[in-house]
C-alpha cells in the first residue's frame, strides 16, 4: 500500500516562530492520545502568540484596530499519535504573503518525529462591516520583513 501525503517532505527555511507545547491531559482523549480538535487549538494558539510577538495581539487587532485574521483554509495531516506527557516542538513558517492574506505552514515534532503538519491560510478583515481588506501598512511591513528573512531559503511548493 502506498502512503499519500498532501504535504511536501522538502526541508523548510528556519521557522519565524517556534515553541514547546506539552501534551497535557486537557488535549487528550481518555486513552491519553491527543484529540484532534485540541491539537488544532494548538495551531490557532501558536498563530495568536506569533502575532502578539510581532506587536499585533489579537486583543489589539479586534479592539483598537477593529480587524481580524480568520482562518479561511486549514489542511492538517496527522502522521503519528501525540501522547500525554510528550512535548511537541511546534514551528511556524511563512509560506506565502499577499496584500490581504497569509499562508502559514506549521509542523509539530516530538523527539525528532513528525506528529502533524498543517497549512493555514488567514485573511485580513475589517470587523464591521465584515469585509476582506489589505493588511495595515505597519503590519504588512512586519510580515514582509519576517518573510524576507528566509525567502531565499524557501523552496517552491
Amino acid at each position: 500500500m502506498t502512503s499519500y501525503s498532501f504535504f511536501t517532505k522538502a526541508p523548510l527555511a528556519d521557522p519565524v516562530y517556534f515553541k514547546d507545547v506539552p501534551v497535557i491531559f486537557a488535549y487528550c482523549d481518555p486513552a491519553g492520545i491527543g484529540f484532534y480538535p485540541r491539537l488544532i487549538e494548538i495551531i490557532n494558539n501558536t498563530v495568536e502568540e506569533w502575532f502578539e510577538k510581532l506587536g499585533f495581539s489579537f486583543a489589539r487587532m479586534h479592539g483598537k484596530l477593529a480587524i481580524g485574521v480568520p482562518t479561511v483554509n486549514l489542511q492538517v495531516e496527522f502522521s503519528k499519535a501525540c501522547r500525554l506527557g510528550e512535548v511537541l516542538k511546534v514551528c511556524l513558517h511563512i509560506e506565502e504573503l499577499r496584500k490581504n492574506r497569509l499562508s502559514l505552514r506549521l509542523r509539530a515534532r516530538c523527539r525528532g518525529e513528525m506528529r502533524w503538519e498543517a497549512v493555514a491560510t488567514l485573511v485580513c478583515v475589517r470587523l464591521n462591516p465584515l469585509k476582506s481588506i489589505n493588511w495595515p501598512n505597519d503590519l504588512y511591513e512586519i510580515l514582509h520583513y519576517e518573510n524576507a528573512k528566509n525567502s531565499h531559503l524557501n523552496p517552491t511548493f
